[in-house]
């Protein structure tokens, strides 16, 4: 049954500004959304769930916190189809002034901190692997008071920091910079590496078997197969341009995602997705959203679909939907292949863009 979310406005102290939101649901039970400023610059949103509406919309700023934000929404949903995994989303309208790339946002569950990572220009996201639902193993329910044991059912909440001044640095153990350094200098040096891949316009690259292993099970499951039969160690990539799969390697070896051009991280992206380096694909897919233009929409879109990234094709399809006249006129070609190859896409994407 639909939930409707109202505004209910509380004044803060020197130290403290925000206000909380309640949404009732037909058993009455209530959500509460709170701010609360933790020092200059850093805000804390507070988030307690026990209506399970999935979502929690924060208007008209109190205190200093109106200097910064517009509005803010928060949801959640089930990663997966299977329920699996919980994905806990956050947009905020900023003032002018504010660049969304200088925020760190960190998000609570369970006792659980993740970074989240923004999407496009107002969009950020973070995942938990588990869901720990708020519902009740007697009835199934998660609305307020079980009707058969009488306990009341657990609060689903989150807790949200905002920091608008991250200018500190979290301190890396000197143990952990040798180690990383070490790893760097094999990827230059090639020092004991035993494997060679064989690229495209005549190059080969030297590296680590256990390290290149440790990043990407089908790069692992090649090693296994293929010298099996050969003694010589050497791995045919044929379909990955050199320095593209190079950019892998690296990234593997040092963390570093080097793409001179956007259409350079767009092939990585694609690599990344083939070898199974999630955490470069992730990576890329944040980067490519930030560039998302009424030229490259569509393509985006595409590329999200294919390489199943949820959050770039949620973000590239909020953008077609705010410009989609502009979208269509200028990425004709885009779309006709879209058309072509992803029919099912296009339809959905119609819809979107149609709206209710």
């Amino acid at each position: 049954m639909p939930k409707h979310i109202g505004l209910r406005g509380k004044r803060s102290n020197m130290f403290s500004t925000g206000f909380s939101i309640s949404a009732r649901s037909a058993s009455e039970s209530t959500q509460t959304s709170k701010i609360r400023q933790l020092r200059d610059g850093l805000f804390c949103i507070s988030w307690n769930d026990s209506t399970s509406t999935g979502k929690s919309v924060i208007t008209h700023p109190s205190g200093s916190l109106k200097e910064k934000i517009k509005s803010c929404e928060l949801s959640y949903e089930d990663a997966d189809e299977e329920g699996v995994g919980l994905t806990l989303d956050m947009r905020i309208q900023l003032m002018e002034a504010i660049k969304p790339q200088d925020l760190l946002v960190c998000a609570t569950k369970g006792g659980i901190q993740k970074k989240m990572t923004l999407f496009g220009t107002n969009y950020w996201t973070a995942n938990w692997e588990d869901r720990s639902r708020n519902v009740c193993v007697c009835c199934w329910s998660s609305d307020g008071i079980c009707g058969d044991c009488k306990k009341p059912i657990q609060t689903f909440g989150f807790e949200v920091l905002i920091d608008f001044t991250p200018n500190g640095f979290t301190p890396v153990k000197e143990g952990t910079l040798h180690a990383l350094q070490h790893l760097s200098n094999l990827w230059k040096d090639k020092t004991l590496s035993d494997v060679t891949f064989h690229c495209g316009e005549g190059k080969s690259i030297r590296a680590h078997t256990l390290i290149v292993s440790s990043g990407s099970p089908i790069l692992a499951a090649m090693f296994q197969n293929d010298f099996e039969k050969s003694t010589d160690r050497v791995i045919q990539i044929k379909l990955t341009k050199t320095h593209i799969f190079e950019n892998l390697l690296r990234y593997i070896y040092t963390g570093e995602v080097v793409a001179e051009e956007e259409a350079d991280l767009g092939e990585l992206l694609i690599a990344a997705n083939e070898y199974a380096v999630e955490s470069l694909k992730e990576e890329c897919a944040v980067r490519l959203s930030r560039y998302l233009t009424k030229e490259n929409a569509a393509r985006y879109l595409l590329l999200a679909q294919r390489n199943k990234l949820s959050k770039l094709h949620k973000v590239a399809l909020n953008f077609m939907s705010k410009n989609a006249r502009a979208v269509y006129s200028s990425s004709r070609s885009d779309w006709l292949e879209m058309m072509k190859t992803e029919p099912e896409l296009c339809y959905v994407t119609i819809l979107d863009l149609l709206g209710p």
